[in-house]
C-alpha cells in the first residue's frame, strides 16, 4: 500500500510552571470589569476610605455602577450568598461599602461573607499620618461593611517584632 501518512497535530510546549500562582491565572470578562474614573494608572491616589465612598455619591455614578451589579445577580437567579474580598485599608472599603448597601436594599435575606483584608505594613516607611489613614480605614471598613455583612472577617498580615536577643 501506498496510503497517505497522517501525522499527529504539533504539541504545544509545556508552560514553565514554577509557582502556585502559575496555575491560578483566570481572565474576568470585559462585562465584569469596571474602570476607576482617573484611577487607571495609580492606585496610590486612591488611598481613603470616603474617596471610595464618594465615588457613588452622585445618583448617575451609582446607577452606573451598580446596573452591573443587578445584571450579575439576576444572571446567578436567586443567589444562596455573597462572599467579597476587600481592600479595606484604601478607598476601595468605602467602594464595596456602596455596592454593599444596593445589594442590601435588593437582598436583605441573603447571607453576604466580607474578607476585610489589610496591611500592617503598607505605610510603614511613609512616616505616622499615612500608618494613621491606613488603620482609620480599616477600622471604618470592619465598623459600616461589619454592620451591613452577616460576617466580617478581618485578614490582616501580622506585624513581626523579632524576639529580644538574649545572651
Amino acid at each position: 500500500g501506498g496510503g497517505a501518512r497522517v501525522r499527529p497535530p504539533p504539541t504545544p510546549a509545556a508552560p514553565v510552571v514554577q509557582f502556585w500562582n502559575d496555575y491560578a491565572q483566570f481572565q474576568l470578562p470585559p462585562r465584569n470589569l469596571r474602570l476607576i474614573s482617573g484611577l487607571h494608572k495609580s492606585v496610590a491616589k486612591f488611598d481613603c476610605y470616603s474617596q471610595g465612598y464618594d465615588l457613588l455619591a452622585s445618583t448617575e455614578d451609582q446607577e452606573q455602577y451598580t446596573d452591573d451589579l443587578r445584571r450579575l445577580l439576576e444572571a446567578a437567579d436567586s443567589p444562596m450568598g455573597v462572599q467579597m474580598f476587600v481592600d479595606v485599608d484604601s478607598g476601595f472599603g468605602g467602594l464595596a461599602e456602596k455596592y454593599l448597601q444596593v445589594f442590601r436594599d435588593d437582598y436583605p435575606r441573603t447571607p453576604v461573607l466580607v474578607w476585610g483584608i489589610g496591611d500592617s505594613r503598607r505605610g510603614g516607611g511613609e512616616g505616622a499620618e499615612k500608618k494613621w489613614r491606613n488603620e482609620l480605614n480599616f477600622a471604618l471598613g470592619a465598623a459600616r461593611l461589619g454592620s451591613l455583612s452577616s460576617l466580617f472577617i478581618p485578614v490582616v498580615n501580622p506585624t513581626y517584632t523579632p524576639p529580644p536577643h538574649t545572651e
